[in-house]
């Protein structure tokens, strides 16, 4: 073989080798979780664009505060699930507890009850459900997804129980104007949302609790011999 042909199928080599380094390269950056991280917001920025391609009125203002207004309750409830799920459990009771929170505190105001208690009943029911399952999960070592499938059918049957299968209305017009109004043109809910994650976000990021909490959902063994 000619030297100057042995130097071209070296260079083609090289040059094979060198493209496969950078394919390999290019799939480890798309998989790190800089990349990974940013994903979720990627496909959202795309469902947007096509939707607003679709629907001539979906990107307009007026749509935008009413789809934020009606995604609130959602995202109380994903904020929730996150710091659960970041610690390694999981919760299927939290859309039951919030009926039945809201099924009781609907109630109480019905009948004659003051709207700001009627409110802290409802808060205050969630609370005591993840208390419980909480306490179950952490100290008596049962597993999450039956503590929490046992707390989803609890408040289910409850709430069934207490409605007889009857949708509740009738809140109070103060309970509503309070809870649906606008600071300016943002709804209300959309503020609470706004803040609450600006809040969850810190304790996760800058605070001591967040760190235990992700150390426990990556490796509880090695969390707990650390001392958390």
């Amino acid at each position: 073989m000619k030297p100057s042909t042995r130097s071209s199928l070296e260079e083609k080599t090289k040059g094979r080798a060198v493209v496969q380094e950078q394919k390999q390269l290019l799939i480890r950056r798309l998989k790190s979780d800089q990349i990974i991280r940013y994903i979720p917001l990627i496909l959202f920025a795309i469902a947007i664009i096509i939707l607003g391609l679709i629907v001539p009125h979906f990107l307009t203002m007026r749509n935008s505060i009413n789809v934020l207004r009606q995604a609130s309750a959602l995202g109380f409830m994903a904020i929730g699930i996150t710091a659960v799920l970041i610690g390694g459990g999981i919760d299927l009771s939290i859309p039951s507890l919030m009926a039945l929170g809201g099924i009781l505190g609907t109630m109480y105001m019905r009948g004659g009850g003051n709207p700001i208690l009627g409110g802290l009943i409802m808060i205050a029911v969630c609370t005591f459900g993840g208390m419980i399952n909480g306490y179950a999960v952490a100290y008596l070592k049962m597993i999450p997804f039956i503590v929490t499938l046992s707390m989803m059918y609890i408040a289910m049957g409850a709430s069934v129980w207490l409605t007889r299968e009857v949708s509740v209305a009738g809140l109070p017009s103060a309970f509503i104007d309070t809870i649906m109004g606008n600071i300016w043109i943002i709804p209300l809910p959309v503020i609470f949302l706004f803040i609450v994650t600006a809040v969850v976000t810190f304790l996760m990021r800058s605070n001591l609790y967040g760190r235990w909490l992700y150390a426990v959902g990556s490796n509880p063994e090695t969390a707990r011999s650390l001392g958390v």
